[in-house]
Formats: structure tokens, C-alpha cells, sequence
């Protein structure tokens, strides 16, 4: 699925990712870490750079533990529009960033206007402008920090637009910014953009593999963890 580029910047070979106001959300997001404290490493860039290169979409699917989360994905080089709840867009200063930076509010307690507003509002942002969308599969927070049940709407959303999954894999952000926490602490956060999936297949084969994807790349993260606090102990 190509982009139709609108007037005018695009004209120019400008992509996502590189106009105006996608630099202003990267940086403006960049900044928001910098001085919560927060530095975050991204992996697997190569595969999100290419596909901004080429000037196609994806459909960002994240792990999701912590309201940090759309700060972090939007530090990003994609300069992803995420779809969040309506609340947030509600908050003073923090909700009229995410309006501006053109980012989809959903009313969770309304499933029909969830509805309306994925089938219109965001298709038409993947259609129109080839943008690239990030939504949460699980649907909400994590309130332990590990992945819950997945949501089917993100999955029927990719039949719709036809636009490859790229799944997300955030890790730290739960421990910085848990639930219940009012208050970020500083730390690192570490983004892994995983290798895409491309639609084939059912709702349920694609929502499986996704799945698989992330609870294979929180494993190795464990293992990575426990074996670093093992080489630290044999240190002392």
C-alpha cells in the first residue's frame, strides 16, 4: 500500500518521519525523557528506517506497562500516531501535545465510537497520508508489567489497511512509571522494533504470532538480565 503524497512538502521527497511537525513530535518527545531522566536505546532501526525511506506504513504494535509509553514510541524515528484513550487527551498541556502532534483518541467506554473512530480517523491516516500507526494490542496498561490478552481490533485493523505489523517490544519503562505511580523515575528503557509481520493468515494466526514475537523477546531479555547480575556477583 503506497502513500499518496499530499501537497506540499511531500512534493519535495519530504517522507514521514521528516516533516515539520513529525521533527518537532521526535525532539519534543526526546526532550520529555531527557528531563524526566529517562534515556532510551532502540534496536532493530534498520528495519524502521527502511521502511521510512521507502515511504510505507506500518502498524506499530506495543508492549504496554506504563504511561511513558507514548512518549517513548513517539521519541522514535517513525514519528508514529498512536491511538490512546480519550482521557489522556483531556490532561492540560500533555493532551493538547498529543492533539497536536495529530494522534487518535478513542472512547473506550463507547465501543461503537472506538469503532467509528479506528474505521475512520485512523484508516484514513494510513490511507491518505501513509502514516504509520501505533496501538497497544492489549488494549491497557499491564499492571504487572508482563504482556496480557490480546485484543482483536488491532489484528482486523491490518486485514483493513493491508499494512505489514511491526511489533514493538518495550522494556523498563513499568519499573520507571508503574500503574498506580504518579511520578516517572529516572532510568534507561530499552525499544526493540521486531521483524515484521505481513499479514497472511487469519486474525487469530497474525494476533498468535505477534504474540509469540514478544513473549519470545521478553525471555531473552530475562536470560540477559539474570545473566549480567550473575557475571556482577562473580565481580564482588
Amino acid at each position: 500500500l503506497r502513500p499518496i503524497p499530499p501537497p506540499p512538502l511531500r512534493k519535495f521527497g519530504i517522507h514521514n518521519g521528516k516533516l515539520p511537525l513529525d521533527l518537532y513530535q521526535i525532539y519534543t518527545a526526546r526532550v520529555l525523557l531527557a528531563i524526566l531522566g529517562i534515556r532510551v536505546r532502540f534496536q532493530g532501526l534498520s528495519r524502521i528506517k527502511r521502511l521510512r525511506e521507502d515511504g510505507l506504513g506500518t502498524l506499530g504494535m506495543f508492549s504496554h506497562a506504563s504511561n511513558l509509553d507514548p512518549i517513548i514510541v513517539s521519541a522514535g524515528p517513525l514519528a508514529f500516531k498512536w491511538v490512546g484513550k480519550r482521557v489522556l487527551f483531556r490532561v492540560p498541556i500533555f493532551g493538547w501535545i498529543m492533539t497536536l502532534w495529530g494522534h487518535i483518541a478513542i472512547d473506550r467506554k463507547n465501543l461503537q465510537k472506538a469503532k467509528a473512530a479506528i474505521n475512520g480517523t485512523v484508516v484514513e491516516k494510513i490511507r491518505r497520508w501513509g502514516r504509520s500507526i501505533a496501538i497497544s494490542p492489549e488494549g491497557t496498561r499491564s499492571r504487572q508489567g508482563r504482556l496480557t490478552d490480546f485484543k482483536k481490533g488491532p489484528f482486523h485493523l491490518a486485514q483493513t489497511v493491508k499494512l505489514p505489523i511491526t511489533p514493538i517490544y518495550i522494556e523498563g519503562a513499568w519499573r520507571l512509571n508503574p500503574p498506580k505511580g504518579v511520578l516517572a523515575y529516572p532510568g534507561k528503557v530499552l525499544v526493540d522494533y521486531l521483524p515484521a509481520e505481513h499479514g497472511e493468515g487469519t486474525v487469530e494466526d497474525m494476533l498468535v504470532r505477534v504474540r509469540r514475537k514478544l513473549l519470545k523477546r521478553a525471555v531473552r531479555q530475562q536470560q540477559q538480565e539474570e545473566e549480567e547480575e550473575e557475571e556482577e556477583e562473580e565481580e564482588e
